[in-house]
């Protein structure tokens, strides 16, 4: 840590004379609250507009001149800023970063012209026919916690988000002591930390955040709900709350997501795609995040067929994995696909940036080495026991997208 509070990581790979550099801000659209969705997003757009030093599209210009690419995203529980250049242009991003953390302008022209930048998106979302369903199922899944709104905000809040209420946000957040900065590749740690302290050094520790987000309470029974849409195919989900990812269920989690749709020979996908013919494509996955979230399951299905039908079929392979043990070898082939997917995460320095920055957040990075370790020593039992700990009635929420008539 500096003296400000700012988290510093650096990884050295020495494969290639490149090297990422990742400014990892804890805020996401968890942080925000009703008549605010959607800002965290927005604030993002914004530090790429220019500060002082450097000209509202110039950023990325710098960048790419000195051979290098960059960007960012928002997500519920992160905004990151990431980019990859030669690694002797380390100062120069570093230099780069740290200003637009503090000195960006927020221009009011600017503002006015991102936020219809982020409109536009959010029409793009409301009509994805997957988007749409997402949306709806979480904010029915969801009844207090902001997991249930959408990263890009609902358009009624984006409509009226004023500049103020941004730079109010912005200054809030992205203060050193929210923040970690990582360094990945062909880089040289000690000088790597003295760059991060040249230039990030200077910046003053904030106030601490405000942390006041509610706690989601028990579901007590199923929710279902129907969405009508202009599509030609249906679709549907099932997702049961499961806990955040720092706890010990989530290494079974993640074995039974590669057991049941990690490729064409899992369950779900041998079943419902080859033999049963009923869906186009078929897929489980869990929230990987700070707090309790969603263990969800989706399907597009074949045309003549009907949201129920895949229903019925993964309610009858999650009640199988509760109850008849996996095979040694499906288990075996259920990890190894987990620690491929880790593995491969991992190819290029940027996605080492990613991974450390991942476990960072959400748990800690040193678990990165243990992942492996934790990953194979799950058990049959373990996974039987998980399934019939979260995958039950009344804690899952059932969503149909049906053709509008």
């Amino acid at each position: 840590y500096l003296e400000n509070g700012l988290k510093v990581l650096v990884l050295e790979d020495h494969a290639s004379p490149v090297v990422s550099v990742q400014v990892w801000v804890k805020v996401g659209s968890r942080n925000e609250k009703p008549g605010y969705t959607g800002i965290s997003h927005l604030v993002e757009h914004m530090i790429f507009k220019g500060t002082e030093k450097v000209g509202s599209e110039d950023y990325s210009r710098i960048v790419q001149m000195h051979g290098g690419t960059e960007n960012a995203f928002t997500s519920m529980d992160i905004t990151v800023y990431h980019s990859i250049l030669p690694s002797s242009q380390l100062e120069l991003i570093l230099e780069l970063e740290a200003d637009r953390m503090v000195n960006s302008l927020f221009l009011p022209d600017e503002y006015i012209s991102e936020r219809s930048v982020v409109m536009e998106e959010r029409r793009l979302r409301e009509n994805s026919p997957f988007s749409n369903l997402y949306e709806e199922f979480r904010a029915v899944a969801f009844k207090v916690h902001p997991y249930r709104w959408p990263v890009i905000g609902w358009m009624s809040d984006l409509e009226q988000l004023d500049r103020n209420k941004a730079v109010e946000y912005w200054k809030t957040y992205y203060v050193p002591n929210n923040a970690t900065l990582i360094i990945a590749g062909d880089v040289e740690k000690g000088r790597a930390v003295s760059l991060a302290k040249k230039y990030f050094g200077s910046i003053p520790r904030g106030p601490d955040p405000p942390l006041l987000i509610p706690q989601e309470p028990e579901q007590r029974g199923e929710k279902r709900l129907t969405v009508y849409k202009e599509v030609k195919i249906p679709l549907m989900a099932i997702a049961y709350h499961v806990p955040r990812f720092k706890h010990e269920d989530t290494f079974a989690l993640d074995v039974i997501s590669s057991i049941l749709s990690a490729g064409e020979s899992s369950r779900l996908y041998r079943k419902m795609v080859y033999e049963m013919q009923i869906v186009s494509s078929i897929g489980a996955d869990t929230d990987s995040s700070l707090d309790p979230g969603l263990f969800t399951f989706y399907a597009v299905m074949q045309k003549g067929h009907e949201p129920v039908e895949a229903e019925k079929a993964i309610l009858e392979e999650i009640e199988r994995l509760k109850n008849e043990p996996v095979l040694d070898k499906e288990l075996k082939k259920a990890v190894n696909g987990a620690l491929s997917a880790f593995v491969s995460r991992q190819q290029s320095v940027r996605g080492q940036g990613m991974l450390l920055g991942r476990f960072n957040l959400l748990w800690d990075y040193k678990l990165l080495e243990e992942y492996v370790d934790r990953l194979n020593a799950v058990t049959k039992e373990d996974i039987m026991r998980v399934a019939s700990k979260y995958f039950i009635h009344k804690n899952r929420t059932i969503a149909y997208l049906i053709p509008e008539n």
